[in-house]
């Protein structure tokens, strides 16, 4: 999740160790979305019109995130991370009037080409970063971390659902993975306020160069934000903040795609466990505040409120200059 990254560095920031290994968990329920239609498919396979109705559809996802970051020298680290996607789906038609049952019929068929009820599951694009560390750049204490890096374009793509779907045709409008590598830079900034008071600033992008061999061109991706981290006591920190977050449109063979583009803000809440020298057990909530669609939207899901767990541990001696 955006912002959750922040708290890893900002929190965390004293770990030693070669390795560094975290696997990360999300898990967000009833993610509410659709869209209307006036399509259907008839006995023969053939798309017909039917009165005005919706597609409504949820989702409840889990993601769990392998993270590893390894030293490469005194103020160096590799960071990659593999990310695996479970989402299980329901799908039901609503008209918006009166509607025979054979109009009702020719419904359900047009929906099971478009969001068949059931479990989809595979990896997501991974990521490789390398990340600099600078202590001290405008303050004792201070930490300012950039990283740059691709994405690993291992998540399955889909072929155009907008024009399967015009022809009546089984597709998906879900994918797992763009096909593409893009560039990645983010930056992180932990500065201490007090013994047990810091504030921690952070900024992600993702930016796509090229669309891949199925002609899809993804969004590009920018979140930004801050979190206060208190530690109320040796082992325990509580974080508070805010994430914006925006993505672009993207497009199949230069068409927009709209069921992309939004802009959210939201609450990022939760605390961190100290469990030894180099672990720690971080639970947190991302709480939706604000969500606008950027282009009308085909297919848009309202994010609901997200569990995040992460936990990780060290390996290895200290490294040099930690």
């Amino acid at each position: 999740m955006p912002g959750t990254a922040a708290l890893e560095v900002g929190a965390t920031s004293d770990r030693v160790g070669k390795w560094n290994l975290e696997l990360r968990l999300v898990r967000a329920f009833d993610m509410d979305g659709g869209h209307p239609s006036t399509q259907g498919i008839d006995s023969s396979g053939e798309t017909v019109e039917v009165p005005p109705y919706r597609h409504r559809v949820r989702l409840d996802l889990l993601r769990l995130e392998l993270i590893a970051r390894r030293r490469l020298g005194e103020d160096w680290t590799g960071w990659l991370r593999l990310p695996y996607d479970t989402k299980e789906r329901a799908a039901s038609v609503e008209p918006d009037g009166d509607a025979t049952d054979e109009e009702r019929e020719q419904m359900e068929r047009d929906m099971q080409i478009h969001h068949p009820p059931g479990t989809l599951t595979g990896f997501g694009d991974a990521s490789a970063l390398a990340a600099h560390r600078a202590e001290g750049v405008f303050t004792d204490g201070d930490v300012l971390t950039t990283a740059v890096g691709t994405t690993l374009p291992l998540g399955r793509t889909e072929h155009n659902p907008f024009e399967l779907g015009a022809e009546g045709e089984e597709h998906s409008h879900v994918q797992f993975g763009s096909g593409t590598f893009d560039p990645i830079l983010e930056a992180y900034y932990v500065r201490p306020l007090a013994d047990d008071l810091r504030v921690s600033a952070f900024a992600t992008g993702r930016f796509p160069l090229y669309e891949n061999d199925r002609e899809y061109f993804p969004p590009l991706q920018v979140s930004a934000g801050a979190l206060v981290i208190w530690g109320m006591r040796e082992r325990l920190a509580l974080y508070l903040g805010l994430n914006a977050f925006r993505q672009q449109g993207a497009r199949w063979d230069g068409v927009l795609d709209p069921d992309s583009g939004v802009e959210s803000l939201e609450l990022l809440a939760g605390a961190s466990w100290k469990l030894g020298s180099s672990s720690h057990l971080t639970l947190g909530l991302v709480v939706p505040l604000d969500q606008r669609a950027l282009v009308e939207a085909a297919e848009r899901f309202e994010r609901p409120i997200a569990l995040t767990v992460g936990i990780n541990g060290g390996i290895g001696s200290p490294s040099a200059g930690r």
